[in-house]
């Protein structure tokens, strides 16, 4: 999945947290109003839904894949399905003047997920009190829900007018009706003045808030909703409370837990999901293991993957016989160029040249989205001889947007969160 592995530069240099920046006079009302919104969460995050986000995934060694061919698990971000990852998180967590313990929530009001964990995050409340505080940064999933964005910069807009979690619990309670018209309504409900409400959404003027949120996530290695830092460690997906109860309690007492010997519970496993279906594929259609690839164009560690790695097991298992191997697309929000790249390669598909394109895209792309415009696509279509008639109107009418959607709700559904991520075996 496409992240920062330790041993590597992050692809987000880390930006400030809206409770450090100090320089200027809007970088202080963001501050202050960050601490406002957390000291908020304390007294209400019980009676709200809440979501939690994916890792991101580190590339892939060849000798990684060799192993899994046997086991038959989703791989990701040197997390396996949903677990718990570590990482710096000592320059934007913090304990609050009373000593509590700080939980960062990274969420999308439009994340049919997120809002599972409500009862668990109730019994935290009810468990640990002021002793934690929870904090709700944005992170909209714009390539899968399309009014995640707006959504958030309305949450920002009821926040100027001090209505931020009033708005927060009507956003989660009516999830299915974020249209513009819909933020509006909810603003009247609440009596805000409207004028300056909807002038505040219409111009997008809490936009910048919401973008910075997102990288600050992106920089921690967060690439789904919802995710949570407790201190130094990611808890992502359905978790029980038993696994934050624990995470909380050795923050809290400043030691880990003892290790218990009996099995720990398990979280809730993804939803069973032909992954394969729709997917292109090469090699033995009767091959006893297959992989499926989902990938991002613009991600330097899928590229990675494709120039390390890819060639050989088509080499040494696929050409064989030994594997079938398929990709699917999952273009993460935060690379502009990556849904079109996605499509690209199914416009391709259409004309029988799919794996050609795939190569293309891998070969000419960059990680700042360079090589992936769609003049570049475009080219790259003239250049493997398609009928650029054709792949021209599919690409500029969108004809398989709804395809690379339908990829990565399909990935979504069985666990994956970042680029890249197999899945063997479905």
């Amino acid at each position: 999945m496409d992240e920062n592995p330790s041993d590597m530069s992050p692809e987000t240099a880390p930006k400030p947290t809206k409770a450090k920046v100090a320089a200027t006079a809007p970088a202080k009302k963001a501050a202050k109003k960050t601490k406002k919104r957390a000291a908020k969460t304390v007294a209400k995050s019980v009676e709200k839904p809440v979501r939690k986000e994916l890792p991101q995934a580190t590339p892939v060694a060849i000798i990684a894949v060799y192993v899994i061919l046997a086991l038959g698990v989703i791989f990701t971000s040197g997390y396996v399905g949903y677990l718990i990852g570590k990482g710096d998180m000592t320059q934007t967590v913090q304990t609050g003047a009373q000593g509590e313990l700080v939980l960062i929530e990274y969420s999308d009001f439009e994340c049919p997920f997120c809002s599972r964990a409500l009862p668990t995050i109730q019994q935290i409340k009810q468990q640990y009190g002021d002793k934690v505080t929870l904090e709700y940064k944005h992170y909209p999933l714009e390539s899968i829900h399309p009014n995640a964005m707006q959504a958030a910069i309305a949450s920002e807009c009821a926040e100027d007018q001090g209505k931020f979690w009033e708005y927060h619990d009507l956003l989660f309670a009516n999830q299915e009706a974020l249209s513009v018209a819909d933020l509006k309504r909810y603003a009247q409900q609440l009596n805000l003045n409207q004028g300056k409400f909807d002038d505040c959404l219409d111009n997008k003027k809490t936009e910048s808030r919401v973008r910075a949120d997102m990288q600050e996530a992106q920089s921690k290695g967060v690439s789904g909703t919802p995710s949570f830092w407790v201190k130094d460690e990611l808890i992502v997906g359905a978790q029980p409370f038993s696994v934050f109860q624990q995470k909380i309690d050795e923050k809290l007492s400043g030691k880990a837990a003892p290790t218990v010997p009996s099995a720990p519970q398990a979280p809730t496993p993804p939803a069973k999901v032909d992954v394969v279906a729709g997917a292109n594929v090469k090699g033995d259609a009767n091959a006893k293991v297959t992989i499926v690839e989902f990938t991002d164009y613009q991600c330097p560690f899928c590229k990675r993957f494709f120039d390390e790695t890819e060639g050989q097991i088509i080499k040494n298992y696929v050409d064989t016989g030994k594997v079938r191997y398929a990709v699917r697309h999952f273009p993460l929000p935060f690379h502009q160029n990556a849904q079109k790249a996605s499509e690209a390669a199914e416009c391709a598909a259409q004309q029988g040249k799919f794996w050609e394109m795939h190569n293309l895209l891998f070969a000419k792309g960059q990680a700042d989205g360079t090589g992936l415009a769609v003049a570049d696509l475009k080219q790259y279509a003239a250049d493997l001889k398609l009928d650029t008639g054709k792949f021209n109107t599919c690409l500029d009418t969108g004809a398989m947007t709804q395809k690379v959607q339908s990829d990565m709700q399909d990935g979504q559904a069985a666990g994956v969160s970042g680029t890249p991520s197999f899945v063997i075996n479905g």
